[in-house]
């Protein structure tokens, strides 16, 4: 229940914004921010990492509590990197989306149009940009020292 309520403070910061100096959130909303993190995992827990962006209202702030590595216990930090897997269709769908918003792309448009040559040769058969997110573990196999451009 702990993390709807930073959930919900981090939503308040943003409508209300912040008058904070050098651009950043006041120190005691980021204390606020930890502590509901600190109370919803334990030290010894597999850890959570939440990061704030939010430039019209000049926010940015990360948390980190729990763990790295449950076997050496090494302390999860802020700026750690995490492999995220499936979490890529989200973020590939609200890019489209937000591309479709801005008039940039059609969601009916053939992919061809958006990718390289070097990626579009990685699936079977043409399909529109809409259905760009289901298409991701296609992508996501190219093994790691693969180095292609993702756009023309």
């Amino acid at each position: 229940m702990q993390i709807l309520k930073l959930f919900s403070l981090i939503g308040l910061v943003s409508l209300i914004g912040c008058n904070a100096v050098n651009s950043t959130i006041e120190e005691s909303t980021t204390n606020v921010f930890q502590e509901i993190l600190n109370e919803e995992v334990l030290d010894s827990m597999p850890g959570v990492l939440v990061h704030v962006e939010y430039p019209a209202k000049h926010i940015s702030w990360s948390g980190a509590v729990g763990v790295n590595d449950v076997q050496s216990q090494d302390r999860l930090q802020p700026n750690a990197q995490f492999r995220i897997a499936s979490v890529t269709k989200t973020y590939v769908a609200s890019s489209i989306l937000r591309l479709w918003e801005d008039g940039v792309i059609a969601l009916d448009d053939p992919i061809e149009n958006h990718l390289s040559s070097e990626y579009l040769k990685k699936f079977k058969k043409p399909f529109d940009t809409k259905h760009l997110p289901e298409k991701m573990k296609t992508l996501s196999a190219l093994e790691k020292d693969e180095k292609l451009m993702f756009f023309d």
